[in-house]
């Protein structure tokens, strides 16, 4: 039996792929906010500082954790933010 990809830390290659589409999507996105007069840069550069240093430091500490044990967080993080996203007022 030949392991597929998420069997041999495939978990990290395919999210890191499909992380890298990301910033292109997000900068039109961003630019188009932007261009309509909905960005303060000033905020702005704080949220991708933020998102700079919170992008390595959960890198850094993803990897150490296995397959399992980041998938049941990562499915409590949205149970919870779907949980409050029904019942919110």
């Amino acid at each position: 039996m030949i392991p597929d990809d998420n069997q041999v830390g495939g978990y990290f290659k395919n999210n890191y792929l499909s992380f890298n589409s990301i910033p292109p999507i997000g900068f039109l996105a961003a630019w188009t906010y932007y261009k309509q007069g909905y960005v303060d840069l000033k905020i702005a550069s704080f949220i991708c500082i933020g998102f700079f240093i919170g992008g390595l430091i959960g890198a850094k500490f993803a990897t150490k954790l296995s397959n399992v044990t980041l998938e049941r967080v990562f499915g409590v993080a949205l149970l919870m933010i779907s949980l409050k996203m029904i019942f919110a007022k």
